[in-house]
């Protein structure tokens, strides 16, 4: 089976009790009656671990297309969380999207990540952000869901 979808991975601070409320009911105002799968494990989990899995209806099942967008422009996708002690990595920042200080630089630079108890969502979908409107519009569902304000 080809390997199909596109990861967006976000780390936040966030619970995802708070996280999946929000982007679940946000998906139920985009699609009348959802089917969720993951959801009641979800629920009964008291670990902050997520993997949901998102379909608009029976005939858009995983086994068959995979991530992929249908002929709609629409397809399944998934949320996953975990939960980290800690985490320690390097990035290269292009672009804050709220400036930390009025000494920031302006180009891109390195920087180094050291944050304890986060959580990290990754975002599957069936296409680019860029290149699909369904697809962005599902990735501000759960860039909604993690805004701190």
């Amino acid at each position: 089976m080809e390997i199909t979808g596109t990861d967006l991975i976000f780390f936040s601070t966030k619970h995802p009790s708070e996280v999946t409320g929000v982007f679940v009911n946000l998906v139920k105002q985009k699609w009348q009656d959802p089917i969720i799968d993951g959801l009641e494990e979800y629920l009964a989990d008291t670990s902050g671990n997520v993997d949901i899995f998102f379909e608009k209806d029976e005939e858009m099942t995983m086994e068959d297309i995979g991530f992929t967008l249908n002929k709609n422009g629409e397809g399944s996708f998934r949320l996953i969380s975990t939960f980290h002690e800690e985490i320690d990595f390097e990035v290269a920042v292009n672009r804050e999207i709220i400036p930390m200080s009025e000494y920031s630089p302006k180009d891109p630079y390195p920087a180094r990540m050291m944050i304890q108890h986060v959580y990290e969502y990754t975002l599957v979908l069936p296409g680019l952000i860029t290149e699909s409107q369904f697809c962005n519009e599902i990735y501000s569902f759960l860039i909604k869901a993690l805004e701190l304000r």
